[in-house]
């Protein structure tokens, strides 16, 4: 920690002194604190600071022959967090889909079930009775006439799995938020000695866009106010916060989360994932919901759907035939022949990525309509210089340890792990 003084004018009291105190790193929880005695001469602040600041701690004297003019007041700044506020520049809502095929084979010359006109690139999703469900009809012509020459047809309904909905979201760069927590405390002199009070406490968010902000704090209680005014004295107190992004974060992207009533969102990402304006059936996000009218929508599925789905017709009489899509993050749903019933079967075919959540560094996430806040466990440098109309008196706990032992473990899958032990440790640990 550096001080430096600049004397203003020449007078001898610590009001007319401007002191520069540049801090050195604050790491994530640390606190310092800062004692001013408003009205206190140089030279008796001097002779007072050793009896004042003993082994972190400040001791305030009751003494009846001190001035009524001289007032002491305690401030303290806490480094409560480091905040990553990402705009949402872009969202909708999806769902994984359910594809269930179901298909009649046609032989030459029986009842004609397998009409072109009625099968062909059409859609069925009204036929269904509701709008939980899309259907499209397929026809497919030149099949194995293995039991007889052969046509066929195909209704496909795209339905969403277990009716989950997931909130798909684009990131973009971070804004880094400081979360600072001020305190001022007042000393008071009752009849059984010093008395201190808390009178202020607010949080502060500073934003470090710009790498420094300026900010100042001059936040006092009415009655001290007015009595340090009417002494002349200049209460104020102007800070530079500098500070960097941390080393870890996250990237901007398309990222999702499942949509759970009373449950906080659970980032996910790792998976391909389609934007606002993609629509690619290799990519989740294909079956969106439709906010306006309620319904699942699937874009230009007519078209992609009916080019994705291929048939082999194993035997046409005995209405066995194997369908396949080629498609992406979906569950493939056996539902059986037009007009049978047959045993359902699925085959899940998706992939829900990684949570974010669990990532180490990342304490909690806040999703909101227009950003999501990503509040991180480790932090990053910052640096205060303090500018102070008086000379004040600092405390600050230097992190320290008397030794250590390391250990690296090497697990079952390979992976390394270096176990530390710190003794006689105190304050925070960088790294």
């Amino acid at each position: 920690m550096k001080i430096q003084e600049e004397k203003q004018q020449q007078n001898n009291l610590n009001n007319n002194v401007t002191v520069h105190l540049q801090l050195a790193t604050v790491a994530l929880g640390d606190t310092f604190c800062m004692m001013i005695t408003a009205n206190k001469s140089l030279e008796d602040l001097q002779n007072s600071n050793e009896d004042e600041i003993d082994d972190g701690r400040i001791n305030e004297k009751s003494d009846s022959s001190t001035s009524d003019k001289q007032f002491s007041i305690l401030h303290t700044i806490e480094y409560i967090s480091l905040e990553l506020h990402h705009a949402i520049t872009g969202k909708y809502k999806f769902g994984i889909p359910v594809l269930s095929p179901r298909c009649k084979c046609d032989c030459v010359g029986g009842e004609t079930i397998c009409s072109v006109e009625k099968y062909q690139y059409r859609n069925c999703s009204n036929n269904n009775g509701g709008t939980s469900s899309i259907c499209y009809r397929t026809h497919r012509g030149g099949q194995a006439n293995t039991g007889c020459l052969t046509s066929g047809k195909a209704e496909i309904y795209i339905t969403p799995y277990k009716d989950w909905t997931f909130q798909a979201i684009r990131l973009k760069q971070p804004n880094t938020v400081v979360v600072l927590r001020y305190k001022i405390f007042e000393r008071k002199m009752p009849s059984k000695g010093v008395h201190w009070t808390n009178t202020f406490d607010e949080i502060l968010r500073i934003p470090l866009n710009k790498g420094t902000t300026k900010f100042e704090l001059n936040a006092v209680s009415q009655e001290l106010h007015n009595q340090i005014t009417g002494s002349n004295s200049q209460h104020k107190i102007e800070i530079n916060a500098v500070g960097g992004r941390p080393h870890r974060q996250i990237e901007p992207g398309m990222y999702f989360y499942q949509i759970i009533n009373d449950s906080p969102p659970q980032l996910r990402e790792g998976v391909p994932l389609n934007g606002p304006g993609e629509n690619s059936l290799e990519k989740f996000g294909w079956l969106r919901l439709d906010e306006k009218s309620g319904g699942w929508i699937v874009r230009k599925g007519l078209e992609k759907i009916t080019q994705a789905q291929h048939i082999r017709v194993d035997d046409c009489k005995a209405q066995r035939y194997r369908t396949t899509f080629n498609v992406e993050q979906f569950v493939l749903k056996n539902g059986g022949n037009l007009g049978e019933e047959s045993q359902i079967e699925e085959l899940i075919n998706f992939d829900l990525g990684t949570l974010v959540n669990d990532e180490t560094w990342v304490n909690s996430i806040k999703i909101g309509d227009r950003e999501a806040i990503v509040e991180h466990a480790e932090g990053a440098a910052l640096t205060l210089t303090i500018r102070t109309e008086t000379k004040p008196n600092v405390v600050r706990h230097i992190s320290k340890f008397s030794n250590f032992t390391g250990t690296i473990v090497l697990d079952k899958e390979s992976n390394r792990y270096l176990n530390l032990t710190f003794y006689n440790a105190r304050g925070t640990l960088i790294g």
